[in-house]
């Protein structure tokens, strides 16, 4: 049995959109955020939340479902539990790229006061790895990594976290992986290109106004609240002087007071992307579609945010203030270069279903 793990439902369903219409199956979704459990309206899925689960317990229900392959999408704490309760089984486990990363993240201090419960938890399961592996030192190796940005070189390059392939959108990701992540899959890589790419078809009707691609950058601790609504603020008065749409590509994510401060600014909160002239964003990975469908692409630099390269390299325009980002909104004679070449090189092709089903079937 396919088994797929995400931290929530929303997530399992953005990223395996093709399993979840092609897998003519039983498989299983294990979700491990409470907040974010739902059930999935798919005869064949089964759902299961393993917030506060051990290793031994997630351990236990792979063997019960006879899983025969895991899908995870990241290398977070909750992963790792994940990679060592299959490899205590002898299960496969595919790793599917789901978005682009910077080199390091550091937590906000903000973030684990207010988000206690998910930082007690998160204790919780490295002390679980540091016991079931008999290695006390990953506990602080790996707190060290996602907490302080330390390189996660001293306790990845090993075997026991390692998996069997590694499904990236470009050799770009390939390399990045290799060095920031020290990622060595035993079956080698495969080179997908770019999911969201599947989004170009259903942004074709062209509209008026500028998007702006939302982040969960406070929900996740990464920004202060207050830089976040005083850029809002500024995009706010752009919008009422100059009389231009601001629509706001909303994330999953995203928590409803944050939403709330968009709608009360007037902004259009959109689930799809619009097609507009003028995109601004920060570090999302869908800031890889506008060049492709030839729109200007305008970094903001948020201060204590590190922008992944492949985004400072395909961008139209890189800001660091409000001023700068209103002259380039209000001057519509700036040459825009859409750099679709280095677009396709940093964040992938368009995307192949083939090669993913291929890699699945394989296993199954």
């Amino acid at each position: 049995m396919l088994a797929i793990f995400e931290m929530s439902t929303l997530n399992a369903k953005r990223f395996n959109p093709l399993i979840l219409k092609n897998h003519k199956k039983p498989f299983l979704i294990y979700v491990d955020d409470i907040e974010h459990f739902q059930k999935i309206n798919n005869a064949y899925v089964r759902v299961k939340c393993t917030c506060n689960w051990t290793i031994s317990r997630i351990s236990k229900s792979l063997k019960k479902n006879n899983v025969s392959l895991l899908i995870i999408h990241c290398f977070r704490i909750a992963d790792l539990r994940m990679i060592l309760a299959a490899k205590e089984n002898n299960i496969p486990i595919v790793y599917k790229m789901h978005g682009i990363y910077p080199d390091s993240v550091k937590r906000s201090i903000s973030f684990y006061s207010i988000n206690y419960a998910k930082s007690i938890r998160t204790l919780f399961y490295l002390l679980n790895i540091a016991m079931h592996t008999k290695n006390i030192s990953f506990l602080y190796k790996i707190f060290l990594s996602f907490v302080f940005g330390k390189s996660r070189k001293s306790w990845m390059l090993g075997d026991t976290f390692n998996i069997d392939r590694a499904l990236v959108w470009s050799e770009y990701w390939k390399n990045w992986h290799m060095q920031n992540w020290f990622i060595r899959p035993l079956k080698g890589w495969i080179i997908t290109g770019n999911p969201d790419t599947q989004l170009i078809n259903s942004i074709n009707i062209k509209q008026n106004g500028i998007c702006y691609v939302y982040q969960t950058l406070v929900e996740d601790g990464r920004l202060q609240k207050m830089i976040m609504l005083d850029f809002l603020d500024n995009l706010e008065k752009y919008s009422k002087n100059s009389k231009i749409k601001i629509y706001v590509k909303w994330h999953d994510r995203g928590s409803e007071r944050m939403k709330c401060e968009l709608i009360k600014r007037n902004f259009l909160v959109v689930q799809n992307l619009p097609r507009v002239n003028k995109f601004i964003g920060h570090t999302s990975s869908l800031l890889g579609l506008p060049p492709l469908i030839k729109s200007s692409l305008i970094i903001y630099k948020l201060k204590g945010i590190e922008i992944p390269i492949p985004i400072l390299k395909c961008a139209s325009h890189i800001v660091y203030n409000f001023n700068e980002l209103q002259n380039i909104l209000s001057d519509d004679k700036i040459k825009i270069d859409y750099k679709i070449k280095k677009t396709k090189y940093y964040f992938g092709e368009f995307y192949s279903n083939e090669k993913e089903l291929k890699v699945i079937n394989n296993y199954m």
